[in-house]
């Protein structure tokens, strides 16, 4: 069966370091390979500390495209948990590419501006790789809510917000 994981250096930013891989040729992007006695093979991280895990290959998509969102919460109480969300200063950040599990392309998985801004349709397409919350409101309205109809109205907005 073939995998894809995804692999984050420590102490990084800005997406920097961030692999997508399928086989395990391309474990040699992140590490040594050596064989050793045997026949078994050692692996050695090139750079000290990386989180490898397994990538979600069917995520949630925005107009055929990955995200993220950043959020701002405000936690009231822990026991029992009550905590807002500010939705004025929040971000859902886009990839410019669309999504296709097997394109390895890092701006088609990573949504980090770094990564969008190296793009070369960045100049021209800046607008697309970010919506706020009131227009992923807006699009879960339009296209989940048909196909989900216990999923309240304007969903993002109230049920989201208060957890």
């Amino acid at each position: 069966q073939n995998r894809t994981w995804i692999c984050k250096p420590r102490y990084s930013y800005a997406g920097q370091g961030i692999h997508v891989i399928s086989v395990n040729s391309d474990l040699e992007t992140i590490f040594k390979v050596k064989n050793v006695a045997g026949n078994r093979i050692q692996h050695q991280a090139k750079s000290p500390g990386y989180l490898m895990q397994e990538y979600i290959s069917r995520p949630l998509l925005i107009k055929g495209r990955k995200f993220d969102m950043r959020v701002h919460w405000l936690v009231a109480w822990t026991k029992p948990l009550l905590a807002f969300y500010n939705h004025h200063a929040s971000v859902i950040r886009l990839s410019l590419n669309l999504y296709r599990e097997f394109d390895f392309d890092r701006a088609t998985h990573l949504t980090n501006l770094s990564v969008q801004e190296n793009h070369h349709r960045y100049a021209f397409s800046q607008e697309a790789t970010g919506m706020t919350m009131q227009q992923l409101n807006q699009y879960f309205n339009q296209c989940f809510r048909p196909f989900h109809p216990k999923m309240p109205q304007d969903w993002v907005m109230t049920v989201m917000q208060f957890r």
